[in-house]
């Protein structure tokens, strides 16, 4: 069987609020919150954007850092997942709630990858708590991924988890 990437992803926050105030004509107090976008599809080989590598795995910090090389990851029974040449169309962090503290993921101290955007001169960087969980959707508006920009970097407080989820294409 030939190696295939299929990723379905969708990000949608609804929220329902009943108000206690009187609404003028309305029988319902509820006022739905959605954005007009909804950002929600499948990617794969054929897809725009593709999506052609796909990464998972728990990773640990040691003395409060880890660093992912996206040129050389180890996927399923070891074998070695590249990223190189590719985006990264799609991610996924959750923190476990038995965490002790948050997790700042940001760019590699060299080689950086800034998952947020395309600029490396920039600092951005995000954090996710205990318990939470973050999901980035590119659209194929990230840089792509080469010997000079790999590295993605993760900091807390001691030994704590984070799971990862990366699509490429």
């Amino acid at each position: 069987m030939a190696h295939a990437v299929t990723a379905h992803y969708d990000m949608l926050l609804e929220v329902e609020e009943t108000v206690a105030e009187s609404l003028d004509l309305a029988a319902d107090q509820t006022i739905t919150h959605e954005t007009d976008e909804t950002t929600r599809g499948t990617l794969n080989a054929s897809s725009t954007p593709a999506a052609t590598q796909c990464f998972s795995d728990s990773i640990n910090l040691a003395a409060g850092e880890a660093t992912l090389d996206l040129t050389s990851l180890t996927g399923p029974a070891g074998v070695t997942v590249t990223f190189n040449g590719l985006k990264v169309q799609l991610a996924k962090f959750a923190c476990p709630s038995t965490n002790t503290a948050a997790i700042l993921i940001q760019k590699g101290d060299a080689n950086a990858y800034n998952l947020l955007g395309t600029d490396n001169a920039s600092s951005e960087t995000f954090e996710v708590l205990p318990g939470g969980c973050m999901a980035l959707y590119h659209d194929d508006e990230s840089e792509d991924v080469d010997a000079t920009h790999k590295a993605v970097k993760f900091t807390g407080a001691g030994t704590e988890t984070i799971e990862v989820i990366l699509v490429a294409g």
